[in-house]
């Protein structure tokens, strides 16, 4: 996230109803892919029987498809998602070429496709222009504009989103979908407060609402709020069906952060009763969780087990380094840490660690530089969201933007740096 002047793709001049409205009149350019979309003729009109019509099987595989391709996070899933729903919007057009809902529902996944993976294709570059104009005055179902709204929000077309948003807002039962929108646009705005208060809102109307978890959690992880982070994590796996193996993996990792050894033992144990495959895609969970038992040398094992099989693997040079130290083997462990510095100067946790070995060797001087460093970054980590948050209702906070500026330069966030001095330079 960022603030308002350091990006203005999410910035207030990118706001939907209830801030300050959009219009189609312009058209957006998406960087890099040199796709202009002309938005002319893409609006959306009330209409009493919209959602009467029978929805062909087609149109609501892609309505699921889309909704988890804009929230999966995992880019070759998101694409092979998305392929998917482009299918079948295209099969279900193919019987119906004026079926509006899959006219939507293409273009939004066309939309989605672009700004991710920055490849289109000719034909699919002349879609984008020319499909915002087929989509006038046109019935749309509520599940079509909730699918289409949630993946054109997360492919920055702020606009297309914005006249959604105004459109959900004309129908009836719509306030969960409405609750769900708004918190994902409060929390890609940096207004992280209302993001949650939306989410908490939308789980008093329906506990069960398992997007809304997902989304407090991406935003409790993104302020660093460890406690409440771990009560989300244990709904998300009481609630979330096939992907419980992840949460109960994150909440795993959560647990070993904090500690707390007989609960992550727990969980850890049911975690490889429920998937044990899953503790091969991160089988650092299993070394973290032994070195917090004190089961360093089975942890050293199993670590060095992982970098032959991965020598790239930077959590386990991480989680390495960590066991040298508790062996007072500070060769390995500044060896390891240094690669792990290398690759990532912004790493605090590399910093800490690497500030104790130094200590352990008597060099003062460079155990003291790196501890200021790991302060320095982890406290930029915890401060950075609430200054966006203050700057998305005070963006001419001049004190808050140099500090935000110099806050993301001590995380490496250089671009957003650089962005915020040259505004801040700029005559007033």
């Amino acid at each position: 996230m960022s603030s308002s002047k350091a990006k203005e793709s999410k910035s207030k001049t990118s706001s939907h109803d209830g801030h300050n409205k959009s219009s189609f009149s312009s058209p957006i350019v998406r960087g890099g892919v040199g796709v202009v979309i002309v938005l002319i003729g893409l609006v959306f009109m009330l209409r009493d029987n919209s959602d009467s019509t029978e929805t062909p099987a087609e149109v609501i595989q892609a309505q699921e498809l889309l909704s988890l391709a804009a929230d999966e996070q995992e880019l070759p899933v998101r694409l092979q998602q998305l392929q998917q729903a482009d299918k079948l919007c295209r099969e279900a057009l193919s019987a119906n070429p004026e079926l509006q809902s899959a006219k939507l529902l293409l273009y939004a996944t066309l939309s989605l496709k672009t700004a991710k993976s920055g490849e289109v294709s000719a034909t699919e570059r002349t879609e984008l222009q020319q499909l915002p104009q087929t989509l006038s005055a046109v019935d749309q179902t509520v599940p079509d504009l909730f699918a289409a709204g949630n993946a054109l929000l997360e492919a920055d077309q702020i606009n297309s989103f914005t006249l959604i948003i105004q459109e959900l807002r004309s129908r009836e039962n719509v306030k969960q979908q409405l609750l769900l929108l708004d918190a994902k646009f409060y929390w890609r705005n940096g207004e992280g407060s209302k993001a949650t208060n939306n989410c908490q809102a939308l789980i008093k109307l329906n506990n069960k609402n398992v997007k809304a978890w997902k989304l407090l959690a991406n935003i409790y992880q993104e302020q660093h709020q460890v406690f409440p982070l771990i009560e989300v994590y244990k709904q998300l796996v009481t609630l979330s069906g096939n992907s419980s193996s992840y949460y109960r993996s994150r909440l795993v990792s959560e647990l070993v952060n904090l500690g707390e050894t007989d609960q992550a033992r727990e969980h850890f144990n049911l975690l490889v009763e429920q998937d044990a495959s899953s503790t091969q895609t991160n089988p650092m969970i299993e070394v973290n969780l032994l070195r917090l038992e004190g089961k360093n040398a089975e942890a050293l094992v199993k670590v060095n087990s992982i970098l032959q099989a991965d020598p790239e693997n930077l959590d386990a040079y991480m989680g390495r380094a960590q066991i040298s130290i508790v062996q007072e083997d500070f060769k390995t462990a500044l060896a390891d840490l240094t690669i792990l510095l290398r690759n990532n100067p912004y790493n605090d946790i590399a910093h800490y660690e690497i500030a104790k070995v130094y200590n352990s060797q008597g060099k003062t001087d460079l155990s003291e530089m790196h501890n200021r460093e790991q302060n320095l970054i982890k406290s930029s980590l915890i401060k950075i969201p609430f200054l966006e948050q203050h700057l998305n209702d005070n963006p001419n906070d001049v004190e808050k933007l140099t500090e935000l500026a110099q806050r993301y330069q001590a995380v490496g966030r250089l671009d957003e740096a650089q962005a915020l001095q040259q505004y801040l330079s700029q005559p007033k």
